[in-house]
């Protein structure tokens, strides 16, 4: 039950995102943030127990570590494939032959 509500609260904050973008209110994007990572904290509280019940108690400690390690890899990849696909399409430092900002809706 618990990754079930880690995965519904994650998928929530993550939906959310959509609206904060269209009102452009920042308050609304830390909403966002906090009901996303809030799914993510009960996601990596109730995965550890699942783990370590899976297999041998002799290797519970390697599986959890093991687990443990893809998140900075996840990370990374996350941070390096925005950086390719949405930091490349920003146009907002663009200026006119004024010298005033462009900005694309």
């Amino acid at each position: 039950a618990g990754i079930l509500l880690g995965l519904a609260l994650y998928a929530i904050g993550a939906f959310l995102f959509w609206p904060a973008a269209q009102y452009e209110i920042f308050n609304f994007f830390l909403v966002s943030l906090y009901i996303l990572t809030f799914g993510l904290a009960f996601l990596e509280t109730t995965a550890n127990p699942y783990i370590l019940a899976m297999g041998d108690p002799q290797t519970a400690t390697r599986r959890l570590n093991f687990a443990q390690s893809f998140n900075p890899l996840g990370s990374i990849t996350g941070m390096f494939v925005a950086s390719q696909l949405v930091l490349t399409n920003l146009e907002s430092d663009k200026r006119d032959a004024a010298g005033n900002l462009i900005f694309h809706t």
